[in-house]
Parts: C-alpha cells; sequence; structure tokens
C-alpha cells in the first residue's frame, strides 16, 4: 500500500457529511473500465467539481478505503506494478450502484415522456374550442387527428400518474430487498437509505394534469391496495387475538387511517373509508364481510 495509505488518517468525518462523496467514488468506479487507480479516482472526482469543503486527497483516500472495509468496494494490487492498487466495485458496491442507475434511468424516461406531453398537447385546463384548434395546428396536429385529442390525452395521464404509483411501489419493494442483504452494514445502508430518499423527492410531485376532477378519479382507482390493506387486517383474528400485541395492530391502523385525510378526525376519516369500502363491495371490487368493526 502506498505511504499516504500508510499513513495514520485525520479524523473521519461523519458518514451524512460525506454520502455524496462516497457515492461519486462509487459512480466513478462504476463508470468505463471495472478497475480503476487511486490516482484516476481524484482526476475523476476533482473533474466533477462538486466536492468543495474537503482535504481532496485524503478525504478520498480515507473513504475508499472506509467503503473498502464495508465491503462495498475492493482494493487490490495491480497486476502490472507490485506498487500500485486497483480499485473496483465489491459485489455489494456494484448491487448498489446498479440499482441506483436503473432508478436514474427509470426517472429520466418518465421526464422524457413528461415533456412530449407537454410539447404535444394542450394541457392547460378551461380552454376554447377555438383556442384549442390554433394550439394544436402550431404543434402541428392534423386535423383528422384532432377529435382523439382529449382521449389520447386522458389515457396519457392516466398511465403517467398510476406508473409514478407503482414506481413508488417498485422503489420501496427493491429497497427492501436490498435492506435485507445489507444486514449491519452501516455504511452501505446510509448509502441505500440516501439513494432511495433522493428518489421519492423526485418522484412526489404529480404528473401534469388537465383536470382536477381526471386527478380524483385516477387517485381513487391507486388507493385500492390501500383499501384492500384495512379490508385484509381490520378482520384479522388472529392478529387482534393476539393478546402478546397488546392491542397495538389496532393502534396502527388507527394512525395510517388518520393520514388519509390531515385535518380530519380519526372518526370522521374511517367513516368516509367504511362508506368507500361498501362502494367497493357493490361494484364487486372487493369481497368483504358485512360489516366493518369500529378503530
Amino acid at each position: 500500500m502506498s505511504k499516504s495509505n500508510r499513513k495514520k488518517r485525520h479524523r473521519v468525518k461523519p458518514v451524512d457529511k460525506m454520502i455524496n462523496y462516497y457515492i461519486s467514488i462509487l459512480k466513478v468506479v462504476a463508470d468505463g473500465e471495472t478497475n480503476k487507480s487511486e490516482n484516476e479516482i481524484f482526476n475523476a472526482l476533482q473533474a466533477l467539481n462538486n466536492n468543495k469543503g474537503l482535504k481532496f486527497k485524503q478525504d478520498a483516500i480515507d473513504s475508499i478505503h472506509i467503503l473498502s472495509e464495508n465491503q462495498i468496494l475492493k482494493i487490490s494490487r495491480n497486476e502490472n506494478h507490485s506498487q500500485k492498487y486497483d480499485v473496483h466495485l465489491a459485489p455489494l458496491g456494484d448491487e448498489l450502484i446498479c440499482w441506483w442507475k436503473n432508478i436514474e434511468r427509470g426517472l429520466t424516461v418518465s421526464k422524457d415522456l413528461e415533456g412530449t406531453i407537454k410539447n404535444n398537447f394542450v394541457i392547460e385546463q378551461d380552454i376554447t374550442e377555438s383556442n384549442l384548434k390554433a394550439k394544436l395546428l402550431s404543434k402541428h396536429w392534423r386535423l383528422e387527428d384532432r377529435p382523439s385529442h382529449d382521449e389520447w390525452l386522458e389515457k396519457a395521464l392516466d398511465f403517467m400518474i398510476k406508473t409514478s404509483f407503482v414506481f413508488i411501489l417498485t422503489l420501496i419493494t427493491s429497497y427492501m430487498r436490498l435492506l435485507r442483504k445489507i444486514n449491519d452494514n452501516e455504511l452501505a445502508k446510509a448509502i441505500l437509505n440516501y439513494i432511495f430518499s433522493d428518489t421519492i423527492k423526485q418522484c412526489l410531485s404529480l404528473p401534469i394534469s388537465k383536470r382536477e376532477i381526471f386527478i380524483n378519479d385516477v387517485l381513487l382507482q391507486m388507493e385500492l391496495p390501500i383499501i384492500q390493506y384495512f379490508v385484509d387486517y381490520c378482520y384479522n383474528k388472529d392478529l387482534h387475538g393476539n393478546k402478546l400485541l397488546e392491542g397495538k395492530p389496532h393502534n396502527l391502523l388507527n394512525s395510517i387511517c388518520s393520514m388519509i385525510e390531515p385535518g380530519m378526525d380519526i372518526d370522521t376519516n374511517f367513516n368516509s373509508l367504511v362508506k368507500y369500502i361498501m362502494t367497493l363491495k357493490e361494484k364487486n371490487v372487493l369481497s368483504i364481510p358485512q360489516d366493518l368493526p369500529t378503530l
């Protein structure tokens, strides 16, 4: 190992202060050639110019070795130069960075579709027919396609909104799978949590919409998994009959119900939920007992 690596490290900064730096190193190592020297990593990080306030070389050396100690990177002797060391992704690091890249790809494609909708459709509310025709002509619509505008737009928006919902569910599922593999690796968990929370922030804004009523209709359809959760667990005799749980499942159901409409009291929220569940029962969307218990 080089002299700089053998020196006693300066005080290591907290993980939350270095998390962007760790992820930058992983991206650099994952980009292009699978093995990189420390100098190549230094140069690439310097080119990024987004790590101000760090003792650059010493922080880079420390970060590489911390990532190695946590089985996220591997450091191995260069086959051609005995005094040089190569840095490459360990299996855990490879999985983390692949997850991040796949998320980034999904977000990019989603934004591209949203841009396409904005560019090709008229999404303003309360637009007159004459203004609509003029705007469509400016967007190079053919006259024969004009009657399909509203239908095509609604189907595109429906797809986008539901895809955002599924994207978040998929993100949560994959996050939990990776979390199970990480076990007690606190640094890997911190990186995983950072990627997860950063993605959620980007996903939370709903896609473009033409009409509020349309958004509400789509959201009602997306609430079905939540409704099914209440149907499944309000009636679960084994869960509620488990005395060792001390009634805590009941409290959790109560708390989740109170989140549905912030500002309403729990009784009002639950009564609205019951009415909606009964409506779905009448439409044969859900199979449930006749009466819901009181939360």
